[in-house]
């Protein structure tokens, strides 16, 4: 998987600077953090623009959401499902990745490690699209390196990049963006409302 590779490259990076300056690890550092923000922003782009099924069926012909139509489903079921937590269910982040469909209409709880956090204006697109006041978006990376986009119906609270969360929410598929070595790096998209913040 194109992603994994990535992400072993910038290990692999990682490993080999450990012996070179400050400057020299900060340059990779920062690189990783734009890419995860490139991915993050692009992904968000598709999600907004894809935005026209209202009905609360999903769509398991198409594993991308820019043709699926599933975001707009979950964010119907979330209207309707009240506390996410009490009934989410416990999930491995690549089985949620690689068979989305699975899991439609489930609330999962995943857990990994802030690569981006971004609220979003009340008068935004994702804000008007998730229907609420406040909206913004977690972007994580799980232990078994799945790419999580969180859209959530809220606001992100006291959440920093680098922290660890766990999220609650539903799949709706995979986000396929861009990155800046010209690759496709593909995402988990889950929408909800309610996450936890570790200490």
């Amino acid at each position: 998987m194109k992603m994994k590779s990535t992400l072993a490259v910038l290990a692999a990076c990682t490993v080999l600077l450990t012996g070179c300056s400050s400057e020299a690890v900060d340059s990779v550092k920062q690189s990783v953090k734009e890419e995860v923000t490139k991915v993050a922003e692009e992904a968000t782009e598709q999600i907004v623009a894809e935005v026209t099924n209202t009905s609360m069926e999903w769509d398991k012909s198409d594993i991308n959401i820019q043709n699926n139509g599933n975001v707009p489903v979950a964010i119907n079921h979330l209207k309707q499902a009240g506390d996410l937590k009490s009934i989410a269910k416990d999930a491995v982040p690549g089985d949620v990745f690689k068979k989305p469909w699975d899991f439609y209409g489930q609330v999962v709880k995943l857990t990994g490690e802030v690569g981006l956090v971004q609220d979003y204006p009340p008068d935004s697109e994702i804000t008007k699209m998730m229907g609420g006041k406040e909206s913004s978006e977690i972007v994580l990376v799980t232990e078994d390196l799945t790419f999580v986009d969180f859209l959530i119906s809220g606001n992100s609270g006291n959440v920093q990049v680098g922290d660890t969360v766990t999220v609650y929410g539903y799949p709706c598929g995979q986000a396929a963006v861009t990155n800046k070595m010209g690759g496709q790096t593909n995402q988990l998209v889950l929408v909800g409302n309610a996450f936890d913040l570790a200490q």
